[in-house]
């Protein structure tokens, strides 16, 4: 039996995770003011893969903001790893099936999903290994590459993000 003091911890967050949680729900609320006004026509109007991709980016960014801000190494942070990983793989599965961007074909975003199918078990056999240094790297680029990063992708205009949003 593990005690207090034998648990893995990573300690207080760095700057940048601070920065990176901060601008995280500075954009949730943005998004939020935004819903208010939002056409959610388009979004009922999507295939169902558009809906599984986008529930499922919307439920990992808001987890991957609260476990970036938490303290980290705890059996709270473990669990809502876990199930953050779970929808992550969903966002990067589900968007192989959304080809409308290029009908018929994958584009080049699609290369990200698959750097994520990789990155992910990686990163999740790195805290398994104890090795936190490679985890932290791993997750915070998946969060911030394959959430933030990719998510201002979907506000460019005439994508269904951008029409629901912003007309």
């Amino acid at each position: 039996m593990k005690t207090a003091a034998a648990r893995v911890s990573i300690g207080r967050p760095d700057t940048w995770q601070v920065i990176g949680g901060s601008a995280a729900v500075v954009a949730a609320g943005g998004l939020a003011h935004l819903a208010g006004r939002a056409d959610w026509s388009e979004i009922g109007g999507a295939t169902l893969a558009v809906k599984v991709h986008l529930g499922a980016a919307v439920g990992a960014l808001a987890l991957g903001a609260m476990l970036m801000a938490a303290p980290k190494g705890r059996t709270v942070h473990r669990r809502l790893g876990w199930t953050w990983a779970v929808l992550m793989a969903v966002v990067a599965l589900s968007s192989f099936f959304i080809r409308e961007a290029e009908p018929g074909r994958l584009s080049w975003i699609h290369a990200l999903s698959g750097w994520v199918l990789l990155a992910l078990p990686m990163g999740l056999a790195a805290a398994r290994r104890r090795r936190v240094h490679v985890h932290r790297r791993t997750m915070g680029a998946l969060f911030y590459g394959g959430l933030v990063l990719a998510g201002a992708f979907t506000f460019v205009p005439e994508r269904l993000l951008w029409r629901t949003f912003i007309g």
